[in-house]
This record gives structure tokens, C-alpha cells and sequence, in this order.
């Protein structure tokens, strides 16, 4: 083999340590997140970055250089929280053979998870990228079922579902001392969606 083939075939040394970086980097990510989630979920909300950094055993300015505030951290683990507890609900839906009933309940069920947290450690922007990011397959799927069988009108768009939710949670959710019960409201949207004979949508 000439010095060539030896060039090819030796590995980079400087290649190993920037894989190793990286792949620390991505454990950190990873229990950092796992510790924000479990803090939520035992307490409502997490108290510090040092307890998210003691629950993680990492120091506290690993936690910053990966997430530059409290809020920031709070907002991705409200919404990680909110969508793992979802699964359930999203699985079933796929299976059930009434597509907009399907949509109604997983509206329900995603509402409720919001609700069981406090307000101010929800964000909507948080919640949405990461609901999107885990679920928009699902959505699209159940959107081309529900056009199919006639139940959903036939000029909205994966877009529009996902600014119908957004809306939904923010008049809801943010909403509650004056709605103790959404499920009314829901059915009220879905009805509207429903209305295949409805004038036509604006263009986007």
C-alpha cells in the first residue's frame, strides 16, 4: 500500500475529539431537558437552573451555556411534558374510525394537559414547534381522512389546523377563570369545520 493508500484509509486524529465534543454536548442536551421535564412534572414548574443542574448532575454553567434563561428551559419542558403525555391520545385518535371525533378528543386531551400546568410556565411558541415536530405526520393523516369521509371541509389546510390549535389554546387555556369547561367551545369549532357547505376560506 503506498503512502497514499495509508493517507485514505488513517483516520483524522483531530476528527475524534470534536465527535467526542460533540456527542457530550448532545448527552448534556439530553439530561438537562430529562431534568427540567422530571422538575415540572414533580413540582409545576422548575424552582432554579441549580436545581435543573443538580437533578441533571451537570454544573450550572453547562445549563446556561445550553439554555440562556430559566424561562427558556421552563418553556421546552412544559412542552416536551405536554406532548410525551399526549402519545396516548394521538395513537388512539389514528385508530379511531370518525376522524373529526378523533381530532375533537385530542383537542380535548391536549387542553387538559396545558390546564394541568400553571399558566406562566407554558409557551405557546414552545409547545406548537414541539407538537408539530412530534405530531404533524399524524395531523396531516388524520386531516386527508376526515376530508375523505366528507366530515371536514375540503379547503382546509395542515396550516390552518395548526393555527386553529394555537388560537384554541391561546382563548382557552389562557382564558380559564372565565371558562371552567372548554368542552362546549370545542364542539363549537368543530362544528364549524365540519361545514362543508361554508362560503369558501380567504386565500392565505
Amino acid at each position: 500500500m503506498d503512502s497514499t493508500d495509508a493517507t485514505k484509509t488513517e483516520a483524522d486524529p483531530r476528527s475524534a475529539p470534536r465527535a467526542t465534543r460533540r456527542s457530550d454536548a448532545e448527552l448534556n442536551d439530553a439530561r438537562i431537558l430529562g431534568a427540567a421535564i422530571a422538575l415540572t412534572e414533580r413540582r409545576g414548574s422548575i424552582p432554579s437552573i441549580s436545581a435543573v443542574a443538580r437533578e441533571a448532575q451537570v454544573g450550572t454553567t453547562t445549563v446556561y451555556r445550553r439554555f440562556d434563561s430559566l424561562q427558556a428551559l421552563q418553556g421546552r419542558a412544559s412542552a416536551a411534558l405536554v406532548c410525551g403525555h399526549l402519545g396516548p391520545a394521538m395513537e388512539a385518535a389514528l385508530t379511531d374510525a370518525r376522524p373529526m371525533r378523533a381530532f375533537r378528543a385530542l383537542s380535548l386531551a391536549l387542553i387538559d394537559e396545558v390546564r394541568s400546568l400553571p399558566p406562566e410556565v407554558v409557551s405557546l411558541t414552545d409547545l406548537m414547534e414541539e407538537y408539530l415536530s412530534r405530531f404533524l405526520p399524524a395531523i396531516s393523516a388524520l386531516k386527508t381522512s376526515a376530508q375523505q369521509t366528507g366530515d371536514l371541509r375540503p379547503d382546509i389546510t395542515v396550516d390552518d389546523i395548526a393555527g386553529i390549535t394555537v388560537a384554541m389554546l391561546a382563548g382557552i387555556t389562557e382564558a380559564q377563570p372565565w371558562i371552567s369547561s372548554p368542552d362546549r367551545y370545542v364542539a363549537l369549532l368543530f362544528d364549524g369545520l365540519s361545514r362543508t357547505d361554508a362560503p369558501a376560506l380567504p386565500e392565505p
